[in-house]
């Protein structure tokens, strides 16, 4: 009844026959990634869903997704509040590859969307994935958006851009008292076709550059908010490293 993604046995798309179908996200210029299974909501690892302390403050009356559970493909549906985009500016660092932006003005302050993927221990979490976020408030759950996940994954961080961060990550507790890792405007509002930029935080960047964050940076914003170019020599780093692909 399913069919599994390669390489990833746990990741399961639900086949033909079984009901329902997947409704991917339209990309302005590109396609969805076909080896990421577009879910609607959190996956856990089945140890989790078997662990008492983590059901009950983490998936409180909420659904708690199994890995393999269709289900979780056939609720998703594309958010209607932003876009995935192939970028095509050569002057961005993500040049080639997908981006987040608003399909209409989004209020400041309010809520976008969730960051999903697979959930796992903190500790467990792949070293290799370059899509990973701490989820709680002590960081002790790992979601992992390289093979499963929605739009919130094309989300690029603002260094290289020219432009400043404009949504933050928040935890945040749904009416069944599931824990989300979410996605909420700035303190000003985005308009409609603006791309969303996140800080993936310097520990981030430390791991890929090293310590010497202000050689990476080569693109700045200026007070009146147009790029400012440190070193017009060679090509911008870009925000994604080389064996990254949306």
């Amino acid at each position: 009844l399913e069919k599994c993604l390669t390489g990833y046995t746990g990741l399961c798309w639900p086949a033909e026959g079984m009901g329902g179908s997947v409704k991917l996200p339209v990309v302005q210029g590109g396609e969805w990634p076909s080896h990421v299974r577009f879910v609607g909501d959190l996956v856990f690892k089945s140890d989790l869903l078997r662990d008492a302390y983590v059901k009950s403050k983490y998936i409180g009356r909420g659904n708690g997704f199994r890995e393999d559970d269709p289900q979780a493909c056939l609720i998703a549906q594309p958010c209607k509040q932003v876009r995935p985009r192939k970028i095509t500016d050569a002057h961005h660092p993500a040049c080639g590859e997908l981006g987040l932006f608003a399909a209409k003005r989004l209020p400041a302050n309010s809520y976008v969307l969730d960051y999903v993927g697979l959930v796992t221990r903190a500790e467990e979490a792949s070293p290799s994935s370059e899509y990973v976020m701490m989820l709680g408030d002590e960081g002790e759950l790992a979601i992992d958006a390289e093979f499963v996940g929605n739009e919130a994954r094309c989300i690029n961080d603002f260094r290289n851009t020219g432009k400043t961060v404009n949504v933050k990550l928040e935890l945040r507790e749904d009416p069944k008292g599931s824990k989300h890792q979410s996605v909420y405007v700035g303190s000003r509002d985005i308009q409609k076709g603006e791309e969303l930029l996140l800080s993936y935080g310097k520990a981030y960047w430390r791991e890929r550059v090293g310590h010497d964050m202000d050689a990476f940076i080569l693109k700045r914003p200026t007070a009146a908010g147009t790029p400012s170019i440190a070193s017009a020599n060679g090509a911008l780093p870009r925000s994604r490293t080389g064996k990254r692909s949306k």
